[in-house]
């Protein structure tokens, strides 16, 4: 009964295109909107996220980084910190001080969701949405940006980019083919739902707080 119903709609489609129709080329993609300068770029980001509740910041250096998280997650009430396995995050987390530091790797599902924030490393960073693009290739990163209250992530500046263009699609598989495999998971501000009598609410379904923090 389906595949009659599918032929009439397909037969109708048909007709009204007349006998010498043919279905036109797709268009590629064309992203106007996105912002093209660096600076554009940043200022854009930080502005998204920002709409989106979330708070990004720009500094010079991994210690810079590093005394930017800890004001930020003292200021929240965070204590531990679980980090994931990869190159910047744990560089960063090496230089915090005055957190308890937890590697995310070996960690089970309980463990993760008693620690008070996940830091992690973006392999892209969205400026037309302020999104944040994560490669997990464990089973302990998977949970990062799910089961801790507050999540900062942390990035290069080159990760950047205006849209989802070719460039940062790139950019994600190479980590992937890098870690040998994984998901990437596009996180766009902390978690919120206007679910229940329309009223906005954060964290119903993952992280309340989210910070990015961009390195130049």
């Amino acid at each position: 009964m389906a595949a009659d119903a599918r032929e009439r709609i397909l037969d109708a489609i048909r007709a009204a295109l007349g006998p010498g129709a043919r279905p036109s080329e797709p268009h590629p993609l064309a992203f106007e909107s996105a912002p093209a300068s660096a600076p554009e770029r940043l200022e854009s980001f930080r502005a998204e996220l920002q709409l989106l509740g979330g708070e990004a910041s720009v500094v010079s250096d991994t210690s810079a980084c590093a005394r930017w998280i800890e004001t930020y997650l003292r200021g929240i009430g965070v204590r531990s910190v679980a980090v994931q396995s990869s190159p910047l995050a744990l560089e960063v987390a090496n230089v915090l001080h005055g957190l308890q530091i937890e590697p995310a790797a070996g960690r089970t599902a309980d463990e993760l969701e008693r620690i008070d924030c996940g830091l992690l490393e973006a392999q892209a960073l969205l400026a037309d949405t302020g999104s944040v693009v994560l490669v997990l290739s464990t089973y302990a990163d998977r949970l990062l940006p799910y089961l801790p209250r507050t999540c900062v992530v942390v990035a290069s500046v080159a990760r950047l980019h205006g849209t989802l263009c070719a460039e940062a699609l790139g950019a994600i598989d190479g980590a992937a083919a890098v870690q040998q495999g994984g998901e990437a998971v596009i996180v766009t501000g902390p978690s919120r739902t206007a679910d229940i009598e329309k009223t906005l609410v954060f964290g119903a379904h993952g992280p309340a707080n989210l910070a990015v923090v961009i390195l130049m």
